[in-house]
């Protein structure tokens, strides 16, 4: 009998410690950030991961398999705290409670390099990327083009899931997207006859010529001045676009021959759409341009990254021989 009682004590107590951890204590020992990639991952793999990285005490783990019941784990990344509850963990991965990743929106210049960024922090793959990039039906959806849907992407960091869909990182695209245009940057883009997408294209073009902002304003006006008089914007960083080298050192005539509408040397006006995603720097230059006479710029004969910018095309093409002179000096001839 006396027996019998500590037997029944024993269970009674070993029952209430595994109520408490089970509800209540530490399970997790240290913080860990949890991928699970489709709906067959499963508890095993989860725990064989613990164990590799000590997340785990061993009297957990045993437990922590004999409740395994758990049918749904949902795709997502999870931060997992320490001294979480096994119950809190189990809830985390089968409601779906994930934790946001901060998406970086930035230094992006193509299609390509947008769905490689964004498949590396993302769930979704490149090629469903540019697959959707390119789709006219979702573009059209978004009130733009396949031309054009790049200007969607404002470059910041944002909050989003791992496990968000294209069509939804576009909505959110979109949101972000009205909420940068407010009513001061469209009342600006009106003022120098220009839409929103223009001043965009117009952007990408300011962020391929220069590397210094002081000068975005400088050569947004001339542009602006080529756009207003009709004169061809001769952009060599569109030439580049168009042949889709980006090494070029040098722009031969050769180049300018190129049928593209992105050669802005053969066609008037801006190319259909942005050769980049430009900076917001370079956007509120476009529409806070510098005013001013200059018709045409070049870069500097020290290579310090900054130009040279001229009213006459007989001041251009000194300023412009001095620059060739150095190029041919360090013998970079393409």
């Amino acid at each position: 009998m006396k027996k019998l009682l500590i037997l029944l004590v024993c269970i009674i107590v070993l029952s209430i410690l595994s109520y408490r951890i089970f509800f209540y204590g530490s399970y997790i020992q240290k913080d860990k950030v949890v991928y699970i990639y489709n709906k067959t991952s499963n508890i095993d793999s989860l725990i064989t991961s613990f164990k590799e990285d000590s997340i785990i005490p061993k009297f957990n783990i045993d437990l922590f398999i004999k409740i395994k019941k758990i049918k749904t784990i949902k795709t997502g990344k999870y931060l997992l705290k320490k001294d979480m509850s096994l119950n809190n963990f189990l809830n985390t991965i089968r409601i779906g409670k994930q934790t946001p990743i901060n998406l970086k929106i930035n230094n992006i210049r193509t299609k390509s390099d947008l769905a490689s960024k964004l498949s590396k922090q993302l769930l979704i793959d490149s090629t469903s990327i540019i697959n959707g990039l390119n789709d006219k039906e979702i573009a059209l959806n978004f009130n733009t083009d396949t031309n054009n849907v790049i200007g969607l992407f404002i470059p910041n960091t944002y909050n989003v899931y791992w496990t968000i869909s294209f069509n939804s990182l576009l909505r959110r695209m979109q949101k972000e997207y009205n909420r940068f245009w407010n009513n001061k940057r469209i009342n600006l883009a009106k003022e120098i006859g220009l839409s929103r997408t223009e001043v965009i294209t117009l952007a990408s073009i300011i962020s391929e010529e220069s590397n210094k902002s002081k000068e975005y304003k400088t050569i947004a006006g001339v542009y602006i001045n080529r756009i207003n008089k009709g004169i061809p914007l001769m952009a060599d960083p569109t030439l580049k676009y168009a042949l889709n080298d980006f090494t070029l050192k040098r722009i031969l005539n050769v180049h300018k021959t190129v049928d593209s509408p992105y050669n802005t040397y053969k066609y008037k006006g801006l190319p259909p759409g942005p050769i980049c995603i430009p900076s917001i720097k370079s956007i509120d230059a476009v529409l806070n341009y510098e005013h001013h006479k200059f018709i045409y710029f070049c870069a500097k004969e020290d290579f310090s990254g900054y130009h040279v910018f001229a009213k006459t095309l007989r001041q251009h093409n000194k300023n412009a021989r001095k620059y060739q002179r150095a190029l041919n000096k360090l013998r970079i001839f393409k």
